[in-house]
């Protein structure tokens, strides 16, 4: 399956978007290996979760449970929730683990799984992410909700700094790690 979703992608995405999903695949697997999570989950999520970034997104692609005004004005994150809605048609995939982990790699989710976790630090720390910080978010620490915690930090300060609304879920996936 992951040969079709890999030739599938080379087909549907940009050159640049290929190599950014390749680099969350290689970065999510090494990562996954690290934790030790289920690696063939986390490959899975990986090479989906920016699935349909590049198409041309409309709300009613999005399943109407997930719609709220925080998700209208938020363009960015459609695409996750869009392909979470579709990849069981798609590709027979109804692991909410993956599921969950595309629908929410942007922002994070309270309670989240291992699977999301590394999704959202992999998609963050990718070898072709280059900002201020992403050398030092790349360096794994014991745990990985103190990696995830680093990583969401890093990302609340920047948000904050450019007055950015940081998405409720975030701080939900955040205060639930903390407790």
């Amino acid at each position: 399956m992951k040969k079709i979703v890999k030739e599938k992608l080379r087909n549907k995405v940009s050159q640049k978007l290929y190599k950014h999903i390749m680099g969350v695949t290689e970065t999510a697997i090494e990562l996954a290996d690290y934790y030790n999570v289920d690696i063939e989950k986390v490959e899975v999520a990986a090479l989906l979760h920016d699935y349909n970034k590049e198409d041309h997104l409309n709300l009613n692609m999005i399943n109407k449970n997930d719609i709220n005004e925080e998700l209208i004005c938020n363009y960015e994150i459609w695409h996750g929730y869009i392909t979470a809605n579709k990849i069981e048609n798609l590709f027979g995939i109804n692991d909410i683990e993956i599921i969950d982990a595309i629908k929410y790699h942007s922002t994070g989710k309270e309670n989240a799984s291992d699977i999301l976790k590394i999704l959202f630090i992999a998609d963050s720390i990718e070898p072709s992410r280059k900002y201020y910080g992403v050398k030092n978010l790349r360096k794994k620490e014991k745990k990985i909700d103190e990696h995830l915690i680093k990583v969401c930090e890093h990302k609340c300060k920047y948000l904050s700094e450019k007055k950015i609304t940081i998405n409720k879920n975030t701080k939900k996936m955040i205060e639930s790690i903390k407790k």
